[in-house]
């Protein structure tokens, strides 16, 4: 079992639980490296999005996190996301664009797809549940995918909202949260009723 938690100094540590989740130690990491994200895609490989020298990166294990590689990605990476064996990045070229990358090789090969015209500067998360749906966020709008990020609709949420999060287990069933609420939908963001309001 694998996971992430905050440490005193506000660092996202890695941790690796060996017994079902009863007891975590912390996973090392290569040096000057400062954890973001996690995706594991078995008990021995996984990928984590985190800041070296100022810059974010992917990386790799194959081996329980005993060692970590340096994925190579051919644009500015911001966001990650992994569905089974899609790897989705947002990256921005040396031209300064920001695009979504697909990956179906484990990184290895990026293909770029749509990107929505955020109303925001940048998108504050990326998910994907399968190769076809999924969702990015940004604090006032939320936008779906059900093309694999060929293209992108902007979802009505609730006004004057600023969104902390959003989730979704199937692409009608989906959880919004602000920094005071909670919102469900059923019709795949379409409306959304407050959770105990």
């Amino acid at each position: 079992v694998w996971g992430t938690a905050w440490g005193p100094q506000g660092q996202l540590k890695l941790l690796e639980s060996r017994d079902g989740g009863r007891r975590f130690h912390r996973q090392a990491l290569p040096k000057g490296v400062i954890p973001e994200s996690l995706a594991m895609t078995s008990a021995a490989s996984g990928y984590i999005t985190a800041l070296k020298n100022s810059r974010v990166v992917l990386l790799h294990t194959g081996d329980s996190g005993k060692h970590w590689t340096t994925a190579a990605v051919p644009f500015v990476l911001q966001e990650f996301a992994l569905s089974g064996t899609h790897f989705w990045a947002i990256g921005s070229s040396g031209s300064g664009q920001t695009s979504l990358y697909m990956s179906t090789d484990a990184g290895r090969s990026w293909i770029a797809r749509g990107f929505p015209k955020l109303a925001a500067a940048s998108p504050e998360d990326l998910s994907f549940i399968n190769a076809r749906f999924g969702w990015l966020w940004t604090g006032q709008s939320l936008y779906i995918t059900h093309t694999g990020g060929m293209s992108w609709r902007e979802e009505t949420v609730p006004q004057n909202m600023t969104i902390a999060g959003a989730d979704f287990v199937t692409p009608l069933v989906g959880w919004l949260s602000t920094a005071t609420a909670r919102y469900h939908t059923t019709n795949g963001g379409r409306t959304w009723s407050q959770i105990g309001g």
